[in-house]
C-alpha cells in the first residue's frame, strides 16, 4: 500500500553504508504536505537549540516527532537518528 511506503524507503536509506559506516547520521522525512516557515534556522540549529533547552544530549534521542499546537504530534516531520534502535522501529 502507498502509505507504507515511509517504512520501506526510511529502510534502504538506513542500510546505506559508506566504509563501512552508516552513509547518513540523521533521516529527516517530511511529508510532501509539510513546509518550513523558517528558512532562516537549520535542523542542527534546532538540536543544539534542544540540548540547550534540556542539557540533555541528542545523542540520547532516537527518534525526533513534530509537535503542533492543533495536535499532540505530527507523523509528517520525523527526525530519524540512525541507529539500531531507528531502523527495528
Amino acid at each position: 500500500h502507498p502509505f507504507m511506503q515511509k517504512a520501506f524507503v526510511l529502510q534502504r536509506i538506513f542500510a546505506e553504508r559508506s566504509d563501512n559506516y552508516f552513509k547518513y547520521e540523521f533521516i529527516l522525512w517530511v511529508d510532501r504536505d509539510a513546509i518550513f516557515m523558517n528558512h532562516d534556522v537549520s535542523i542542527t540549529d534546532r538540536l543544539n537549540q534542544f540540548r540547550a533547552a534540556t542539557g540533555i544530549s541528542t545523542h540520547h534521542y532516537h527518534l525526533f516527532i513534530a509537535v503542533e499546537g492543533w495536535a499532540w504530534l505530527n507523523s509528517g516531520v520525523l527526525l530519524f537518528r540512525n541507529t539500531q534502535a531507528s531502523q527495528h522501529l
